[in-house]
């Protein structure tokens, strides 16, 4: 299954917005496929997606990876985890969403990338 891209930027505040003139040249460029039990995710940036928060589904989310230039990692569905702490179990819920941003202090610092399945 692979994930098509919606780009976005989503502010300190947490609030999305379309991004600016400036903000354009701050788009976050990666892949995701998932497999049936694990999420392959790929940084095609040109920088270091620092201190990732990954969300699937804007509910489940894995929170610190440093997602590295060129770097690809397997995920698995069972480490994403909601609010009471409950694993996303993708034999009992289908990934519809997934969701990444940077918190770091490079040049990706709160650049986002959406996309569904």
């Amino acid at each position: 299954m692979i994930v098509t891209a919606i780009n976005s930027y989503t502010s300190p505040s947490g609030t999305s917005q379309q991004p600016t003139n400036e903000e354009e040249n701050k788009e976050l460029k990666v892949v995701v496929h998932f497999t049936g039990t694990q999420f392959d995710i790929m940084n095609l940036d040109d920088y270091d997606c620092d201190n990732a928060i990954m969300t699937v589904n804007n509910d489940y989310q894995l929170n610190g990876y440093t997602l590295g230039v060129g770097q690809s990692y397997k995920v698995g569905a069972a480490q994403f985890a909601n609010s009471d702490g409950t694993r996303f179990n993708p034999f009992a819920t289908k990934p519809q969403s997934f969701a990444v941003i940077c918190q770091g202090t490079n040049e990706l610092k709160n650049v986002s990338w959406t996309g569904t399945f």
